[in-house]
């Protein structure tokens, strides 16, 4: 009466292991359009940060001079 009452072998194992493998491999990174739109709008933002410090920076630093004349 040694009869072997395990329901899930090891080949079942493996192979729902295998199945759930490939649906990873599936899903994977994300794609290349999207990557370049990040690094773009990533860039178009530096830019601007860096243009608005400028453009900041410019008119405190401006030299106001004061002509006056003598008689």
């Amino acid at each position: 009466m040694n009869k072997n009452t395990s329901y899930i072998s090891p080949e079942d194992i493996e192979e729902m292991l295998a199945g759930l493998k490939e649906e990873a491999d599936e899903i994977g990174g994300p794609s290349i359009l999207s990557r370049r739109i990040f690094s773009a709008g990533s860039m178009i933002l530096i830019l601007l940060l860096v243009y608005l410090a400028g453009k900041r920076r410019g008119e405190r630093s401006k030299t106001f001079i004061e002509v006056v004349r003598s008689e």
